[in-house]
Order: structure tokens, then C-alpha cells, then sequence
């Protein structure tokens, strides 16, 4: 009786676990809604993991009009939403203007208080790239601003295929997605 019990059991399950689905649902496939103050590292790892190809990525044909050139760098400070202060590989340290993008304010060097949004916008960038964090700047076109800061893309992960990748492993493209930047003018 406890063999038929067992096997009835067994059988059962069996059938049960072929109706269940193993595609998790939709909305676990899309980005989750964030709130303005905080940045989950588990999201962050995700982003890191997430590739678009279903095969391992294969390195990209570039013409020899494009070059893609990046800067390993790590983070010294957060100065706002839009620049840090990082440390060169020959041990200098810079300040660096993130590429067409523009976060509010926060009035460092007036008797104005912060804009709003200014300080979730640098909390954001301090969650994605923390003092000490290594990342890798990506230089486009005026090497220098007018307060001679650095004008470059923030990667977060050194990239394989840049132009797939931009838009999930760039600080300048996060802080647009996430609303602590809107696009500014080259």
C-alpha cells in the first residue's frame, strides 16, 4: 500500500511539475521602478550581467572610421550629479564632466541652496560608482570643458561591443533613464 501511495505520489508531481512554466513573468524581465534616493546593488549586478546576445558576445567588426579608446580611472569623489574627481593611472587626479548630460546643481560655490533633484541626482551616481569604484572613461570630441574638467562617457564595466552596451553600462545614460539628468548640448 505505501509503494502505491509512493508511486501515485511521484506521478503526480511529476505531471504537476510539467504544467508549471519556467518563464518568469514579464514583469520581472523589465527594469524595476526605482526610487529617487537609492540605487540597489542588485540591480547593479544585474546590469553588469545582462547581455543582449543569447550567445557569448563576439567582438565587433569596426571600421577605421570608428576607434574606441577608453581611460581606466577610479573614483576619487562625487562633486554632483554630473562630475567626480578621479584618480589617473599616473596618479594625478582630474576632474571629469560627464558627456551630454546635465544634473541640477548643487550650488557648492554660491550662497544658493542646491537645485532641486541635485542631491538624488549625485546620491544616483555615487550608488553606481562609489569612492574607490574602477571605472572607464570613453573620450568624444573637446577633450576639456571651459573649467578645463575632463569631458567623457562613464562606464561602469570596461565594454565589449560599446555602441549594444552604451545604453545600460554608461553612468551619463543612467542618470538620463532614471531622471537625475536630461540631455545637454556638446
Amino acid at each position: 500500500m505505501k509503494k502505491l501511495i509512493l508511486i501515485i505520489f511521484v506521478t503526480v508531481s511529476l505531471l504537476l511539475a510539467g504544467c508549471v512554466s519556467i518563464n518568469p513573468p514579464s514583469s520581472l524581465l523589465e527594469a524595476p521602478q526605482l526610487p529617487l534616493l537609492e540605487l540597489p546593488s542588485a540591480f547593479v549586478d544585474e546590469l553588469l550581467e545582462w547581455r543582449p546576445e543569447a550567445e557569448p558576445p563576439v567582438q565587433p567588426e569596426i571600421s577605421y572610421f570608428t576607434t574606441f579608446s577608453f581611460e581606466e580611472a577610479v573614483v576619487s569623489r562625487i562633486i554632483d550629479g554630473d562630475t567626480i574627481a578621479v584618480i589617473m593611472a599616473d596618479g594625478t587626479e582630474e576632474r571629469v564632466r560627464f558627456i551630454g548630460v546635465d544634473a541640477p546643481e548643487m550650488n557648492f560655490r554660491s550662497d544658493e541652496p542646491p537645485e532641486e533633484g541635485a542631491q538624488e541626482a549625485t546620491d544616483f551616481v555615487a550608488a553606481l560608482i562609489p569612492p574607490g569604484e574602477t571605472i572607464w572613461m570613453e573620450q568624444l570630441g573637446n577633450d576639456r570643458d571651459r573649467f578645463e574638467r575632463l569631458r567623457r562617457y562613464i562606464w561602469i564595466e570596461h565594454p565589449i561591443d560599446p555602441d549594444a552596451q552604451r545604453k545600460y553600462l554608461t553612468v551619463n545614460r543612467l542618470l538620463l533613464k532614471y531622471g537625475h539628468a536630461v540631455v545637454w548640448g556638446q
